[in-house]
């Protein structure tokens, strides 16, 4: 008898337990956003080699050679915008080192692909080729969020990742 009281009172007092932590859990997790993880929103593409290492150049220059022979407005304007996406990813690695003024002209490398990007979005529709929106629209999307949030974690260059922002959201709009 003594048995199945005692058993009846712990299996009481683990599920209440199990239900506190359950709703003490979803209670918290309303009350705070998660950061942003770059790691999640992005992969497979991680930060990799950045601005300062030895090697660097030669990852640059694959990725210029292989834009030269993409071909179409189109897939163009999506190939930049992986490397603007690449650009960030470097960015944010470079400001978690330190590095401020690496992080600032990865971003503003990020800037100029946009900026190319969306040359190519306005060519593309002005010679009637139609513009997949698919690839591009969850990657510009997931690099709005991304650097606002970045942009609020590093203030040295949160005003070059407001324009990424920017940037982003009025390509998002051209889709």
């Amino acid at each position: 008898m003594f048995k199945k009281v005692f058993f009846v009172f712990l299996s009481l007092l683990l599920l209440v337990g199990v239900f506190s932590s359950v709703l003490v859990g979803s209670v918290s997790a309303q009350e705070t956003t998660p950061e942003p993880d770059s790691f999640e929103m992005f992969w497979p593409l991680v930060a990799g080699k950045t601005m300062g290492d030895s090697l660097y150049f030669l990852k640059t220059f694959k990725e210029e050679l292989r834009g030269a022979i993409v071909f179409g407005a189109n897939p163009k304007a999506n190939y930049e915008v992986l490397l603007a996406t690449k650009r960030v990813l470097e960015a944010e690695k470079l400001a978690k080192e330190g590095k401020m003024d690496m992080s600032k002209k990865t971003i503003e490398a990020a800037l100029s692909k946009l900026n190319s990007a969306s040359g190519n979005i306005d060519k593309a529709k002005s010679t009637g080729s139609a513009v997949d929106p698919l690839e591009m629209s969850d990657r510009l999307t997931n690099l709005v969020t991304f650097s606002k949030w970045l942009s609020g974690k590093y203030s040295d260059v949160s005003d070059l990742l407001l324009q990424v922002e920017g940037k982003a959201s009025s390509l998002l709009a051209k889709l």
